[in-house]
């Protein structure tokens, strides 16, 4: 109903004003917002999980009400935040050190591996090939 009178003008020319400068400015990226928001995955996944309930429902029985337990609820948000993407980090970092480093090692293995595999594969269809039927 609302779409459909006069008065939703004004918010479609702001929204197609929106659209329009999103689209056409100039991007702008930050490594440290960029290192940042990729751990934020592992904050998510951490706090969808079934422990963190499990571990913090007895944790927020003891937090009262008014803005005593607000600030309390945002203080215990903002330490799970922080812990999970610490660990994450120090996750990105190691994979990074220990990983990251062998790539090269790593894929030649693997290559090597199903290069075994695939000429594995060819023999046994040769030699599949080469036996003869016995109703001939």
């Amino acid at each position: 109903m609302w779409m459909n009178s006069p008065r939703c003008i004004p918010s479609i020319c702001i929204a197609l004003g929106i659209v329009i400068i999103a689209t056409t400015s100039k991007a702008h990226h930050s490594k440290t917002i960029n290192y940042v928001a990729s751990s934020t995955l592992a904050v998510y996944l951490v706090c969808t999980h079934q422990f963190i309930k499990l571990a913090l429902r007895p944790v927020m029985q003891y937090i009262s009400s008014g803005i005593g337990g607000v600030v309390k609820v945002l203080m215990v948000a903002l330490s799970i935040y922080t812990a999970a993407l610490s660990v994450d980090m120090m996750r990105h970092w190691l994979f990074g050190w220990l990983v990251d480093r062998n790539v090269g090692r790593q894929n030649a293995w693997i290559i090597g591996k199903l290069e075994r595999i695939r000429n594995y594969g060819i023999q046994v269809a040769g030699r599949l090939g080469e036996k003869p039927l016995k109703g001939k």
